[in-house]
């Protein structure tokens, strides 16, 4: 075995390259999935919930459409809301959430800001602010004539809406603003459900009535603009910057892969078979196969900044899928841009199985050629500069057409061999 310097001239076999990129492949969805395990082991632990809203009380002050146009609306009232945050690890920051009630998607009130607070863990807030409309609401024909029936029929069902941002803080950590949207719907008897059509026409006490506390629809959302994730939702929203971590994890991968292929230049190496000649090749009336094959093997490393170290070297022999040939060669170490010639030489005696391979042997026997694949199996060591790390194992397989033993027989023709990892 030698080792020879080459000037690049030898171009050997085509690069598997589809096997280079299969593995990386592999890798990123391993590092994908491993995110995705860590932000659910996150999420089971946290178990993220939206807060709850409820609608405690409503006390309408006054509640009157003005005639003759009957368009121009007053109204005064107070809302008692309570919020809870049920989760047992996540607090709850309230920001800029005000509050006002609507009548058929139409406000009616101005407004109200609620006070900045904090709510902990398992923590329940109450509120209960005033609200008023601004000098007077002009109200659409059809709506002023809407409330006018309600009214006369006993029952009218308003909305008291939050709108506002809230943070999430999970032990010292605080996330951005998400927006926080709540609709409490009240229904309200008028006059006990008599209608409007007593002294107090038009509000005093007694006369709108809150039926039962009831329970609001809440919704927390975020804009993400995560690939990952982009559904508009309290769990995918606390998580989002796990989503943009791995984002940027991936890119960051990315560049990295870029950068050390763009100094490295890494290839796969290349492997030709240069000779082979079979000495003796008889395949016995019991099937038992004997051999001695001699085979010289080029192995070329075409990385200009890194070298290889073959460990485990290991040389097969195969006819017919079947493997007849097994040797054992030194492990050596290839420096940048070298060739190293491997000679793994087969002779014994081995039983092949089948009545095929059989037929198969006496079929190329007539031919006066044999099809025999050549196998080189190592663990690769990769050094960059002073490092060495531990590398995939380098697989080569060499389909050859070795002539038949004979004194006349044709010269063997190089054959390049396939390379993956």
């Amino acid at each position: 075995m030698s080792k020879i310097k080459d000037c690049g001239g030898h171009k050997g076999c085509e690069c598997e390259k589809e096997a280079f990129h299969r593995k990386l492949c592999y890798a990123l969805v391993a590092l994908i999935l491993l995110v995705l395990f860590i932000i659910l082991i996150v999420w089971l632990a946290l178990r993220p919930h939206k807060p709850r809203f409820y609608l405690q009380d409503l006390t309408v002050l006054c509640l009157n459409v003005t005639p003759p146009s009957s368009a121009y609306l007053f109204t005064t009232m107070q809302a008692t809301v309570a919020a809870r945050n049920g989760n047992a690890r996540v607090g709850v920051y309230y920001d800029k959430v005000d509050v006002y009630a609507q009548y058929k998607d139409v406000p009616i009130t101005v407004p109200t800001r609620l006070p900045v607070e904090y709510q902990g863990h398992d923590d329940q807030s109450v509120w209960s602010p005033f609200l008023q409309s601004l000098d007077h609401v002009v109200l659409p024909p059809y709506l002023a004539v809407s409330l006018a029936q309600d009214e006369t029929a006993g029952y009218v069902l308003v909305d008291i809406r939050l709108d506002g941002w809230v943070r999430w803080k999970v032990g010292t950590w605080i996330s951005g603003h998400y927006h926080l949207r709540v609709n409490c719907p009240a229904l309200l008897t008028v006059n006990d459900g008599k209608g409007s059509y007593g002294v107090n026409t038009g509000g005093g006490d007694g006369y709108f009535r809150f039926q039962q506390a009831a329970a609001c629809n809440v919704d927390v959302y975020r804009a993400v603009s995560c690939l990952c994730c982009p559904c508009k939702c309290l769990a995918c929203g606390l998580f989002s910057c796990l989503c943009s971590i791995l984002i940027s994890l991936l890119v960051t991968v990315g560049l990295l892969a870029l950068v050390f292929y763009l100094i490295f230049r890494p290839h796969m190496i290349a492997a030709t078979v240069d000779s082979a000649a079979l000495t003796q090749f008889n395949l016995t009336s019991n099937s038992a196969l004997t051999y001695a094959l001699n085979v010289d093997l080029t192995v070329r490393n075409p990385n200009k900044r890194v070298g290889l170290y073959y460990d485990n070297v290991e040389s097969l022999a195969f006819f017919d899928s079947q493997r007849f040939g097994f040797a054992l060669l030194d492990p050596f170490y290839q420096s940048t841009e070298a060739t190293t010639k491997l000679s793994p030489s087969f002779k014994g005696q081995q039983l092949l199985e089948g009545d095929i391979t059989a037929a198969n042997f006496r079929s190329q026997e007539t031919n006066g050629k044999f099809d025999i694949e050549v196998k080189l199996n190592a663990k690769l060591r990769v050094k960059v500069w002073a490092f060495k790390v531990p590398g995939p194992k380098a697989k080569i397989s060499c389909p050859i057409t070795v002539p038949k033993p004979a004194p006349n027989a044709p010269a063997f023709q190089p054959t390049d061999c396939k390379v993956w990892f």
